[in-house]
């Protein structure tokens, strides 16, 4: 069932993240749908640590190109994982060769993430992050503590936009980008609670 969930939560976000990046008039903007609690009810791990490095390098059958991030981690909401973890996304660079993969997550040395979290079951061992980079969040510090933000560029929302547009940009429906790290982590403890408890 959860497997199930997970794969309709992926396909959902990569279909409407292929109308994303389809040619649009002026102003169009598509939404990739889901919500925090979705994501942790699908999800094999949710934590929060720091990006420790990156490598690239082709997979262990020669046939794509992955980049390999080692995640150091600090707090640990659901699943039982080890310390440091590795996070595979699909594309990158190897010599001559690049791969691209539109949606794929943007990690950088030393940024402290939140990450939703598939177990890899087939090829290169470590983690998948759920729905491409919409289960990578950034945590960023501002003058009085950290807040989290979309680990994604996406439109800014203005003071004054309609509840319609303001949908339009937001990628998860129960997550205001610039959240406090506190109240967000209440948030996700409180969702992963439900979703056990919801769990058949």
């Amino acid at each position: 069932m959860r497997e199930a969930r997970l794969a309709a939560l992926s396909v959902g976000i990569l279909v409407s993240l292929a109308l994303a990046l389809a040619p649009a008039p002026a102003g169009a903007t598509s939404v990739l749908s889901t919500t925090l609690a979705e994501m942790a009810k699908v999800s094999d791990a949710v934590v929060l640590g720091r990006v420790t490095k990156k490598a690239v390098r082709w997979s262990t059958a020669g046939d794509a190109i992955y980049t390999y991030v080692s995640v150091r981690v600090d707090s640990r909401f659901k699943g039982e994982v080890a310390d440091d973890i590795t996070v595979v996304v699909p594309g990158g660079t190897v010599g001559e060769t690049t791969r691209v993969v539109h949606g794929a997550p943007r990690f950088t040395v030393g940024e402290k993430v939140v990450l939703y979290l598939e177990a890899r079951t087939k090829g290169e061992t470590g983690f998948n992050v759920v729905g491409m980079f919409v289960g990578k969040l950034a945590v960023k510090p501002t003058a009085t503590g950290e807040v989290v933000e979309y680990g994604y560029p996406v439109p800014k929302v203005e003071p004054g936009d309609p509840p319609a547009v303001v949908k339009k940009k937001t990628f998860i429906h129960d997550f205001v980008s610039g959240m406090d790290l506190r109240s967000f982590v209440f948030k996700v403890r409180a969702d992963v609670e439900r979703a056990a408890a919801e769990a058949p």
